[in-house]
């Protein structure tokens, strides 16, 4: 396979990346009453379960992305004709 059939498009990767930045900082803003409430902190924290914070948020981001149909490795090159 010939490589100069793909090239990077950096506008589209610098698009992207701002979508995952903002989506990250729209994602961890709306989870922050959650991981901050007493519910969490009660049930969860003085359990000593460690990375459940971790794991809600990247199955809640998933979930997002498989919502929206969000590919960012689809989405950041493409096939020169």
């Amino acid at each position: 396979m010939d490589p100069n059939l793909f090239h990077v498009d950096w506008e589209r990767v610098i698009e992207v990346l701002s979508v995952i930045v903002i989506l990250s900082f729209l994602l961890e803003r709306a989870l922050a009453p959650f991981f901050e409430s007493r519910i969490y902190i009660d049930r969860i924290k003085k359990r000593g379960v460690k990375g459940m914070k971790e794991m809600i948020a990247v199955i809640l981001g998933a979930i997002i992305c498989i919502y929206w149909k969000f590919d960012a490795s689809a989405l950041s090159y493409s096939r020169i004709a």
